[in-house]
């Protein structure tokens, strides 16, 4: 049996023996005792699943719990579907028009505003650019409750699934970034493949408690599934979503681009490698795009829950990470004025083509940026015998 079938078991009946079955093993994994009103006979027929979760409690703790949970889950997917919660709390499906008018809906909770939210959330990007640093100083803001990129997260438990990481560059990079020891993030550098029993894994320790996990690369985590193929990816990509839904968590994978263009043509969700069915299916997309040979990078972010707009990076060399400049159209466009003003002031006056030439600018942007440049009264207009100049504005005297 597949995770992706392990994922879409039918919801078990609502009886008060799956209930109690519910409370039984949630106790168990969490290292506390059973409820003295929870008998074998309350369990019906969970009484044997518990019954062996119980003398693993007893011989090896809570850790025992966990792997007896994780081998019986493996048998049995109807486990899984049972810690999850699934036919136990109802869930509204259908919906009149008055009714949605009507309800009152919770905000979208967000890890870290603006940014990432609960949900299936792609993190890619050509590779050595700096994507697995981003997503260190993502957990570690949730993990202590911190900001990363000037953005305040929401403090939470975080899984870092480190796959192409070993334990001495983790803690080197985590000294070089100065995280605290008592940030709540735990890291893992070896998971089962996804698209074998890794996803029924991942669904086993999601019931801990976390708010975020990071899965450092997808590539890596998926084992041999088909990155170009629709169906693979739709059932692994919607058996990951499903997850992040049910545990109300946000999910990460960190991923790569397939060979790109400028970043200023770039789509963070076309980009994703591999099949469109993979992307088809993320809650949200976040790009990192950069020019090897230049310290400043372009994140793009867009997502349902999220506003669509570009962040303006630069590394910092001395604490290892990613800093947020401003929005990266408006520093591109200031940047691109001031090459105007500064070509100007060197040449005097020149028109549109000139400028063009001597900046490597559009001429159709660079006229949008000569009108701003007018109203904002720091470049003039000049005509002469039939053609048209710019030429930077005098600077006026001061009267006093």
């Amino acid at each position: 049996m597949t995770p992706a079938t392990v994922l879409y078991t039918p919801s078990l009946p609502d009886t008060p023996a799956r209930h109690a079955a519910q409370s039984a093993v949630r106790a168990l994994l969490e290292g506390a005792a059973l409820p003295a009103e929870i008998t074998p006979q309350a369990l019906g027929s969970w009484a044997e699943t518990v019954r062996l979760l119980g003398e693993a409690q007893a011989s090896a703790g809570a850790a025992g719990v966990h792997r007896a949970f994780v081998a019986l889950a493996r048998q049995e997917p109807a486990l899984v579907a049972l810690l999850a919660g699934d036919g136990v709390d109802a869930v509204k499906t259908l919906w009149t028009v008055a009714e949605l008018y009507a309800a009152a809906f919770a905000a979208p909770r967000m890890m870290v505003e603006d940014l990432l939210s609960p949900g299936l959330t792609i993190l890619a990007g050509r590779p050595k650019l700096g994507k697995s640093w981003l997503a260190l100083q993502i957990a570690v803001a949730v993990g202590t409750g911190g900001c990363v990129l000037g953005l305040r997260a929401t403090r939470g438990r975080v899984l870092f699934l480190a796959l192409e990481d070993t334990p001495r560059r983790l803690r080197d990079r985590l000294q070089k970034q100065d995280v605290p020891d008592d940030a709540a993030v735990t890291f893992a550098t070896a998971w089962e493949p996804l698209s074998q029993q890794g996803l029924v894994d991942l669904m086993v320790e999601a019931a801990n408690g976390y708010s975020l996990i990071i899965v450092d690369t997808l590539s890596r985590a998926i084992g041999r599934a088909d990155q170009m193929d629709a169906s693979d990816m739709t059932l692994l990509m919607s058996g990951l979503q499903r997850l992040a839904m049910r545990y109300d968590l946000a999910l990460l994978l960190i991923d790569h681009h397939r060979k790109l263009g400028p970043a200023s043509t770039a789509d963070p969700v076309d980009d994703i490698f591999g099949s469109t069915a993979k992307a088809g299916v993320v809650d949200a997309a976040l790009g990192l795009y950069k020019q090897r040979s230049e310290p400043g990078a372009v994140l793009k972010i867009t997502g349902r829950d999220l506003c669509e707009r570009e962040l303006a990076l630069q590394w910092d060399p001395v604490h290892f990470g990613w800093g947020a400049q401003g929005d990266a159209q408006e520093i591109e466009h200031s940047v691109r004025q001031q090459a105007v003003l500064e070509t100007l002031g060197t040449l005097g006056k020149a028109q549109v083509r000139d400028l063009a030439d001597a900046t490597g600018q559009d001429r159709s942007n660079l006229f949008r940026r000569l009108q701003s440049l007018l109203q904002s009264g720091q470049v003039v207009r000049i005509e002469e015998n039939g053609q048209v100049f710019y030429s930077v504005a005098p600077v006026q005297e001061s009267l006093l």
